[in-house]
């Protein structure tokens, strides 16, 4: 009896160059997240290097410090710098408490991209092994648009708090320097962008899934 002939391999081709650029957005992440989570704060605690802190000021331009102050604050190790439409106050040395503070809003930021390139990677992976529409897909999607938003405005939160209290404790709150604003609006915009991605990739799950029924 002869076998019957094989059928044509339906399997799709793996896209290796996708499936590289996976991983090497985790490896990225991983690293970031690292740097920002572990180097960063056990720097803080066991050198003083101050620290700056973003502040706004209705001055279009940074002054001398020592221009727009009180006479009582302690404006010695303290230095303005422009930024964009915002303000960096640099502070030679701080408490470490106040340090910490100050380098939180960017080790929130390298966890929010580690978390953002564990999404990617499988995502991608999935993709570059030409299953798109796997069930895990959509919820990532839906993890990067929550993402989206909680990461900038959490980020904000925490530049508006670490300046605050640096303000406070150079005795230079409620003058011409303030915390910087805490929202915004594009985060939203790449948020609506990303659940409508995470919508769009349901609905081809599902209809893959009646194609896969009428076979």
């Amino acid at each position: 009896m002869c076998d019957p002939k094989p059928g044509p391999d339906t399997r799709p081709d793996k896209d290796w160059g996708l499936q590289f650029i996976a991983g090497f957005i985790l490896m990225t992440g991983i690293a970031l997240a690292v740097f920002g989570l572990v180097v960063v704060p056990a720097t803080e605690v066991m050198t003083d290097n101050g620290g700056t802190v973003t502040v706004t000021s209705d001055l279009a331009r940074a002054p001398e410090l020592k221009a727009i102050v009180p006479s009582d604050a302690v404006v010695q190790g303290a230095d303005l710098s422009s930024a964009s439409d915002e303000l960096q106050l640099s502070v030679q040395s701080l408490p470490t408490g106040l340090r910490l503070l100050a380098s939180a809003p960017p080790s929130w930021l390298t966890f929010c991209l580690f978390v953002a390139a564990w999404m990617l990677f499988g995502l991608l992976r999935s993709i570059g092994q030409g299953r798109p529409f796997e069930k895990q897909n959509a919820p990532r999607l839906s993890i990067l648009a929550a993402l989206a938003i909680a990461g900038p405005l959490t980020f904000r939160a925490l530049e508006s708090l670490a300046a605050s209290a640096v303000l406070e404790h150079l005795s230079l709150a409620g003058g011409n320097l303030w915390p910087p604003s805490i929202w915004v609006v594009w985060p939203f915009a790449v948020a609506v962008l990303l659940a409508a991605l995470a919508r769009a990739f349901r609905y081809g799950r599902q209809l893959q899934s009646d194609v896969s029924g009428l076979i």
